[in-house]
């Protein structure tokens, strides 16, 4: 479920499938919505607003299917960090298991951002973004083993949304 306020008059969009009809009361401008989460884990969910005349108003967030921890770790796939830097389609929503060592760090408060090599000691490196939707203690140059879905690449890198972190 996804509820929110927008223009009365505007008209809702999503990236992902719709349950139902999107309801949005035309007074207020309060909006209800059911979205299909397809994979476990994190998936991003970009939300429109559109009304004639004005610019569009974007949200980028993501929506979470619950499972539990080892289930989903469990089911994680290999990391092939060459394939799908290639491939940036390639198996979104499929959850993985990246290990390596933190690069950068980025915090909003309600998300950190994670710039992690991958690549095995001495050998050239191999980034992944990796973003955490809460707060990390972690720091530059921490070994991280991180549990999360992989949706494509960002600046042609593999981008991960990770669900487990462990040091």
């Amino acid at each position: 479920e996804v509820t929110g306020n927008t223009h009365p008059e505007a008209t809702l969009t999503t990236n992902l499938e719709v349950r139902d009809e999107i309801k949005l009361d035309t007074e207020t401008g309060n909006f209800q919505l059911f979205v299909k989460a397809p994979d476990m884990g994190y998936t991003p969910l970009i939300l429109t607003a559109q009304l004639e005349g004005k610019e569009d108003s974007v949200l980028e967030t993501v929506i979470h299917r619950p499972v539990n921890e080892s289930e989903y770790t469990h089911s994680a796939w290999a990391f092939d960090y060459d394939n799908l830097k290639a491939f940036p389609d390639l198996h979104n929503g499929v959850p993985f298991l990246i290990t390596g060592t933190v690069i950068e760090i980025e915090s909003t408060g309600t998300k950190t951002t994670l710039l992690v090599n991958v690549a095995a000691q001495g050998q050239p490196e191999k980034l992944v973004y990796v973003d955490y939707w809460g707060t990390s203690n972690t720091v530059p140059g921490q070994q991280l083993r991180t549990f999360g879905n992989r949706w494509g690449n960002k600046d042609d890198n593999p981008y991960i949304i990770a669900s487990y972190i462990y040091k």
